[in-house]
């Protein structure tokens, strides 16, 4: 695959734009919806540029079409509150702060983007942390059973 040339690309939009500018202030379109809508193709340029930087066709993932994230939050949460042990889940979250920040802001029906920008990380990462938090709260159990497991009195 060829490797994308921003500096080109860039060129040839930037002539496009000067001519669609020329024909939008004859027809008597305000400057700043033209400004605005040079803006939006420059970051339409930027956002391709980034996919196909990132692209890899010889990975094996560029062929599945399953979306990244095919977890559902609602799922997860229901999943989680739901379960038998929910006081222990209280306890687990309360000892990771930024677990807890989620789950109180899903609660809220806060939207992954605005926990991501709040939290300072991806919004990948908050899938992320939202599709693992029930297998780390099953192992924080297994490792608190663990922990106070109490052998018979008649072990040698």
């Amino acid at each position: 695959m060829a490797k994308f040339n921003y500096g080109l690309e860039k060129r040839k939009l930037m002539e496009r734009r000067k001519k669609i500018n020329k024909i939008m202030r004859l027809h008597g379109v305000k400057e700043e919806t033209i400004q605005e809508l040079n803006e939006y193709d420059l970051n339409s340029l930027k956002k391709y540029r980034c996919y196909r930087r990132n692209e890899n066709v010889t990975d094996s993932s560029f062929f599945d079409c399953q979306p990244c994230y095919d977890i559902v939050v609602e799922d997860v949460i229901t999943k989680l509150s739901s379960h038998p042990d929910f006081d222990l889940f209280i306890e687990f979250i309360n000892k990771y702060p930024q677990k807890k920040t989620i789950i109180l802001m899903l609660n809220d029906s806060v939207s992954i983007k605005k926990i991501a920008s709040f939290l300072h990380i991806s919004e990948s990462a908050v899938y992320k942390q939202i599709e693992r938090m029930p297998y780390q709260f099953e192992r924080y159990k297994r490792r608190l059973n663990k922990n106070t497991y109490k052998y018979p009195i008649n072990c040698p």
